[in-house]
C-alpha cells in the first residue's frame, strides 16, 4: 500500500517524537557528559572507548605521524592521556587531505526529489553506500511504491566559483533492491543503471560503511553533508559535539534542518558514523512541542518554527547488523555484499538464510520477515562480487600470499611468519590485521606506513596443525615431511 502525503507527515512527526522521548530518557547521561565537558574533560568516554578510537585514527592515517610524535613525546603521558591527546589532535590538526577527502565524501551525497501532481519537490537526502545502493531514512522512502515517485540528483551544489554545478539525475530502482525498517528509520534502495554506463558509485564514489567500533567517542566533533530544506548541498562543520551514545542512536548538537533527513554523519576521517534522521524538538512540561518564540507549536506552523534542542542519528553499526539478518535471494545478497568487507555483510551473507529465486515470469513474492523486499530475479543486473563458499560449493583458498614485485623497489622483502593456532584462518585477513598493527607502531615512530600488498605471507597453519595434532602428546618424533 502506497504511503499518502498525510501518513508520510505522520511518519516524520513520529520519528521526531520518538527522538524526543529518547532524548528525555537519556537526560541523566547527557547532563553527566555536559558537566564533565564543562569541567574541562575533552572526551568524557570510557578508557576502553578512547583506546579503540585512538587506534582507529592511527590505523586510518587520520593524523600526521610527526604531529603525533612531537605532541605525545613533549611530556610524559600515561596511556589514557596519550589516547585522549591523539583524539584531540585529530579534532585540532587536520592534514591537507581533510579538504579533498571531504569533497570526495560530499560527491556521494544526493538530493532526493519527489514527483507529485506534475511538480518536482525536494524531499530529503541520500548517500551512496555501494556502487548501486543508496541509503536514506524510512520516513523519506517508506516503501517501494513511494520510492518509484522519486529520483535523485547528484552535484546539486555550487562549484568553487559559486556557480551552479551540472546536476546529474538518476532514477531509483526499488524492484532490484529495497529494504527499510521503521524502528531504525533507514531505507536502502538500488539506483537504476544508465544504459551501458558505469554504476553510480563508480562515477561519484561511495562510502565504505564499517560495522567495527572506534569511529566516535563522546565529545568528538561530527560533520554532516546534506540538502537542508531542499536547498543546494551544504555542510555543517565544527559547531557540534556528540552528547549521548545509545544502543542504536547517537545524539549530537549540529546545525541541521528538516531537509537533512537521510544525510550521512561523518567523523573527521570522513567515515560514516550515523544516519541523520531527526531533530529533537523542545517540549514543555505538558509534552507539547514548542516554537522558537516559546509558544506551543501547531500543525501548519512548519518545521522551521520549532525550537530544536539537538539532533539524533541512527548508528551505522546497528543498521549493518540489521541488514546482516535479512533473508534475501542470491541476487540481492550479492548487491548487499558489494558494500565491502568492512560492512561485515560479505561474510554475514554467506551464512544468512537464502530465499529461492522466483521462476521466470512469476509474480514478486514477499516475506513476512522483510516487508517490502521482493524476490524475483532481476534481469540485467551485473554480478561483480565473487561468489561465496556456500554458493560455489568450493572452499575459500587458504594459501600463502605473494608480495607485489615492485615492493620496496623490488630489492628487499618483508615476510610475516606465523606460529601455531592459525589453522582454518584466512591469510588475506591475517595479513591485513598484522599490517595494521605494524602501521600503528610505524606511525608513532614517525616512519612511513606499509601497504599490505607489499608483504609476503606464507601460510602453513592448517598443514602444521594436521601434522602435529594427535601426535604432540606422544613420545614419537614428529616428521614435518
Amino acid at each position: 500500500m502506497s504511503v499518502t502525503d498525510r501518513s508520510h507527515r505522520e511518519l516524520h512527526q513520529q520519528a521526531a517524537a520518538e527522538a524526543a522521548r529518547r532524548y528525555e530518557d537519556s537526560t541523566a547521561e547527557r547532563e553527566r557528559v555536559e558537566g564533565r565537558l564543562a569541567a574541562g574533560v575533552r572526551f568524557p568516554d570510557s578508557p576502553d572507548a578512547l583506546a579503540v578510537r585512538a587506534d582507529r585514527i592511527l590505523d586510518r592515517g587520520g593524523l600526521s605521524p610527526s604531529a603525533v610524535v612531537a605532541d605525545i613525546h613533549r611530556e610524559a603521558m600515561e596511556l589514557p592521556d596519550a589516547n585522549e591527546r591523539i583524539i584531540d589532535l585529530s579534532n585540532e590538526l587536520q592534514a591537507w587531505s581533510f579538504l579533498p577527502r571531504g569533497v570526495r565524501a560530499g560527491a556521494t551525497v544526493a538530493r532526493i526529489t519527489r514527483r507529485r501532481d506534475g511538480r518536482e519537490l525536494p524531499h530529503g537526502t541520500g548517500f551512496l553506500v555501494s556502487p548501486r545502493l543508496l541509503m536514506t531514512n524510512h520516513h523519506v522512502l517508506p516503501d517501494e511504491s513511494f520510492a518509484r515517485t522519486c529520483f535523485v540528483e547528484f552535484n546539486a551544489q555550487v562549484t568553487a566559483d559559486n556557480l551552479p554545478d551540472t546536476v546529474v539525475r538518476m532514477e531509483l530502482d526499488p524492484q532490484s533492491f529495497f529494504a527499510a525498517d521503521r524502528g531504525l528509520d533507514f531505507a536502502l534502495v538500488a539506483l537504476a543503471p544508465t544504459g551501458e554506463g558505469p554504476a553510480p558509485g563508480e562515477t561519484f564514489g561511495w562510502n565504505r560503511l564499517s560495522v567495527q567500533t572506534g569511529k566516535l567517542v563522546l565529545g568528538e566533533k561530527v560533520n554532516i553533508i546534506g540538502h537542508p530544506s531542499g536547498r543546494l548541498k551544504e555542510i555543517a562543520l565544527r559547531d557540534n559535539a556528540v552528547l549521548v551514545r545509545l544502543d542504536d542512536f547517537v545524539h549530537y548538537t549540529t546545525d541541521t534542518e528538516p531537509g537533512n533527513s537521510g544525510s550521512p554523519v561523518f567523523n573527521d576521517q570522513w567515515e560514516v558514523v550515523a544516519l541523520h534522521h531527526s531533530g529533537v524538538p523542545k517540549k514543555d512540561d505538558q509534552g507539547r512541542v514548542l516554537r522558537k518564540d516559546g509558544r506551543p507549536w501547531q500543525q501548519g506552523d512548519g518545521d522551521d518554527a520549532i525550537e530544536w534542542v539537538a539532533n539524533e542519528g541512527v548508528r551505522i553499526s546497528s543498521i549493518l547488523k540489521h541488514l546482516a539478518g535479512l533473508e534475501l535471494d542470491p541476487v540481492r545478497r550479492t548487491l548487499l555484499a558489494e558494500m565491502g568487507p568492512d560492512s561485515g555483510l560479505d561474510q554475514a551473507m554467506s551464512t544468512a538464510p537464502v530465499l529461492p529465486a522466483a521462476a521466470p515470469g512469476a509474480p514478486p513474492e514477499r516475506t513476512a520477515a522483510v516487508p517490502g523486499v521482493t524476490a524475483p530475479p532481476v534481469p540485467g543486473v551485473r554480478v561483480t562480487v565473487p561468489m561465496t563458499e556456500s554458493e560455489t560449493g568450493a572452499e575459500r583458498p587458504r594459501v600463502g600470499l605473494r608480495a607485489r614485485s615492485t615492493a620496496f623497489g623490488g630489492h628487499r622483502h618483508l615476510v610475516f611468519l606465523h606460529g601455531r593456532d592459525q589453522q582454518k584462518k584466512f591469510p588475506d585477513e591475517l595479513r591485513l590485521s598484522w599490517t595494521a598493527g605494524l602501521n600503528r607502531g610505524l606511525t608513532l615512530a614517525s616512519m612511513p606506513t606499509l601497504d599490505p600488498q607489499d608483504v609476503w605471507f606464507p601460510f602453513y597453519g592448517t598443514r602444521l596443525h594436521d601434522l602435529v595434532s594427535g601426535r604432540e602428546s606422544t613420545a614419537e618424533p614428529i616428521g614435518l615431511d
